[in-house]
């Protein structure tokens, strides 16, 4: 229950309660569904339903979690949690609709990190 509490405490405030969630069928999904009041959709993949209502699925953040932990594994065998934020934030720039270039990389670097002007002394 502790657990429960403590997921409620990090998600509250960041799902709409207009939002829809949809997620393997879990106990657990469905109490923090009634908790933090937004619809939830349970889809039992281990029986084979994937999709529910005709319009409701996972499969899109399932192959999402396939690529990134192949792209993980395969680049960096494995990553730090603490620093999960930055590898997300690198694959989206990898796979985003505009190409990344040596010149979106350096402006991206540079937006993040603060150059210090080199000083001749």
């Amino acid at each position: 229950n502790e657990s429960a509490n403590e997921l409620c405490r990090h998600l509250n405030g960041r799902i709409s309660i207009q939002a829809t969630v949809c997620a393997d069928a879990h106990l657990a999904h469905e109490k923090l569904a009634d908790k933090l009041g937004f619809d939830f959709k349970e889809l039992v993949t281990s029986a084979g339903q994937h999709v529910v209502e005709g319009i409701y699925h996972i499969q899109t953040v399932n192959s999402y979690h396939r690529h990134l932990k192949r792209w993980i594994g395969g680049i960096f065998q494995g990553v730090a949690t603490r620093y999960l934020p930055h590898y997300l934030a690198w694959r989206r720039e990898l796979t985003a609709a505009n190409k990344l270039t040596a010149g979106r990389l350096v402006s991206k670097i540079a937006e993040h990190w603060c150059f210090q002007p080199l000083t001749v002394t």
